[in-house]
């Protein structure tokens, strides 16, 4: 389940970065400030947690 939910959020940033939601301005905060594979496991757990 890991490595799926790992796999999703490796697909999603360039489509939710660019949405004006909240997980959008989220997802443009922590990419400004991190590393892209930090962002990917944050997504990740980010859903892990509403799932």
């Amino acid at each position: 389940m890991r490595k799926n939910l790992i796999q999703r959020a490796r697909s999603s940033p360039p489509t939710l970065s660019k949405s004006d939601t909240r997980l959008g301005a989220w997802l443009r905060s922590l990419l400004s400030r991190a590393h892209p594979n930090t962002v990917v496991v944050a997504l990740a757990a980010k859903m892990a947690r509403r799932v």
